[in-house]
């Protein structure tokens, strides 16, 4: 009887738990294919905002191109997502200096920061060199980046560190902000 009834159990709990598996496929089918679908109508806001641009110098046109191409890097981000949670990602490792990708990160978030009252630090050392997924780490850096200018404190600050740990001498990257968020 405890065999029959520690059967009826398994049954039973995977009876429970099969919505919620297909709920969770759902969601990453969903991910996957509005990532895609979302990808040419970016494309060609992009390609028709470049176009425009070729031929008059305006502002408004130049946000609808900065802002395509921002939700392109969000449509990417949801692909890659899509991809980690199928198991389907790769890192492609590259030898390349972080420091100088750091700092090219950084640089374009000082004027974000600037636009919002903060204060946008970065220190960086120099020389890192090493193998990386580059594109993790652009991606993991304008993130925290994202997040720490949007959490500052008014008249805050932003600190970016890249330095090499004394006992391993491994990169060791920080993003702090004085926001209590």
């Amino acid at each position: 009887s405890l065999v029959l009834l520690g059967l009826l159990a398994w049954a039973v709990s995977f009876k429970i738990f099969q919505p919620i598996k297909e709920a969770f496929v759902r969601q990453q089918t969903f991910v996957s294919n509005a990532s895609h679908e979302l990808k040419t109508p970016i494309a060609i806001i992009s390609a028709n905002a470049d176009v425009i641009k070729s031929n008059k110098d305006d502002q408004w046109i130049n946000n609808v191109r900065e802002q395509s191409l921002r939700m392109e890097v969000l449509v990417n981000d949801m692909l890659s997502l899509a991809k980690i949670d199928e198991g389907r990602t790769t890192l492609n490792p590259e030898e390349f200096n972080l420091s100088d990708e750091v700092v090219s990160i950084a640089l374009p978030y000082d004027a974000v920061a600037f636009e919002k009252g903060k204060n946008l630090i970065v220190n960086v050392q120099n020389g890192i060199v090493g193998k990386f997924d580059r594109q993790s780490v652009r991606q993991v850096l304008s993130i925290l980046l994202d997040n720490a200018v949007k959490y500052a404190s008014k008249d805050g600050s932003i600190i970016v560190t890249l330095t090499t740990s004394k006992r391993n001498a491994h990169p060791v990257l920080k993003v702090y902000n004085d926001g209590n968020n």
